[in-house]
């Protein structure tokens, strides 16, 4: 590190079990580039004090984990589509001051999909969503109504974890408590990426869903 030396960083809560720091530190050591990335612990109503502290202190750009996303959407100069039709922001560019916001959870989440083999199946539900956009049916319900969690799985083709639980400090837990409703041909994703392996992916695997994936 030297008085040159550019910053990246994540900012979030929890942060401490994150492998971004790992990642991207490696890379820059492998490909010669003078930056340095660090993770900070932000919770939630300290976000927009951090935003512009990392604006002041001119760092190149910046990662966005739970559950901060969200309001970083707001505090940044611009949004690309992605971050505007989601709602929530996880990766910043800084460029000549102003901030640039993006979303890359729903394209890594899909190559995801895709590179685990689902891909013909992506393919589909890309197709069904651009047929359905803007008038996309959307139902929401409380996961306390366990009968209706297991009973809309029984109907649906894709069953993703889209919460923390699963992370620290909540590994070693699933949503999932009755595993009768995995089946062979429900296709089970978790965002959760650290563990690799959640107990929502293994209980997943155990009962026989060909694909599950964290």
């Amino acid at each position: 590190i030297s008085g040159r030396t550019g910053m990246f960083c994540l900012i979030g809560t929890p942060v401490g079990h994150s492998g971004s720091p790992a990642m991207y530190n490696y890379s820059f050591q492998k490909t010669g580039l003078d930056y340095a990335y660090l993770a900070y612990d932000i919770p939630l109503e300290k976000t927009e004090e951090a935003v512009q502290a990392l604006r002041v202190l001119g760092c190149k750009g910046f990662n966005v984990t739970m559950p901060c996303k969200t309001k970083v959407a707001e505090l940044v100069d611009e949004l690309s589509d992605a971050a505007k039709l989601i709602g929530a922001c996880n990766t910043v560019v800084v460029k000549d001051g102003k901030l640039y916001g993006n979303n890359t959870d729903g394209m890594g989440f899909v190559r995801n999909l895709k590179e685990n083999e689902f891909y013909a199946n992506a393919e589909r539900t890309k197709a069904k969503i651009k047929e359905m956009l803007p008038e996309c049916d959307v139902n929401v319900y409380p996961l306390e109504d366990t009968e209706k969690l297991y009973a809309e799985i029984k109907d649906s083709d894709i069953l993703v974890n889209a919460t923390k639980v699963g992370m620290k400090p909540l590994d070693g837990q699933s949503l999932i408590e009755d595993t009768s409703v995995f089946r062979p041909d429900l296709v089970v994703a978790d965002v959760v990426y650290n563990p690799k392996e959640t107990k929502f992916v293994q209980d997943a695997k155990a009962a026989g869903c060909k694909v599950a994936v964290g």
